[in-house]
C-alpha cells in the first residue's frame, strides 16, 4: 500500500481500503492481485493449514453521490462476490488463475 492509502477493519471479518487518486481499473487490479496472493499463501496454525481467501467489493467515488452511497455500493459488490462463490472480486475481474474461455461453437 502507498502512504496515502488507508486500511481499516470495518467489522467482523470485513476490511475497508481507501485508495485516493486511484482509478476503478487500478483498484480492481490491486484487489485481484491481493486475492490471488492470499489464496496461494499457506496459512498455518498449530501445524494445521487454514484455507484463507478474499472476497471483495470494489467501487469508485466517481460513481457515488455520497460517502454513504459509496459504502452501500461497496457492500453490494461484496455480497455479489460472496454469493457468486467467494474468493473473487466484484465487479468481476479476470482471475490470474483463470484460463481464457473457449470460443463458442458455431
Amino acid at each position: 500500500m502507498r502512504q496515502a492509502d488507508v486500511a481499516a477493519r470495518w467489522g467482523g471479518e470485513e476490511f475497508l481500503v481507501l485508495l485516493p487518486d486511484t482509478s476503478l481499473l487500478q483498484a480492481l487490479t490491486l484487489a485481484e492481485r491481493l486475492r490471488s496472493e492470499v489464496s496461494r499463501h499457506s496459512f498455518r496454525f498449530r501445524d494445521q493449514v487454514l484455507p484463507v481467501t478474499i472476497s471483495a467489493g470494489v467501487c469508485s467515488i466517481a460513481k457515488a453521490r455520497s460517502l454513504d452511497d459509496l459504502l452501500k455500493q461497496a457492500d453490494l459488490h461484496l455480497y455479489n462476490a460472496k454469493e457468486s462463490g467467494r474468493n473473487r472480486i466484484a465487479p468481476r475481474v479476470r482471475s490470474q488463475e483463470t484460463e481464457p474461455s473457449p470460443s463458442p461453437s458455431p
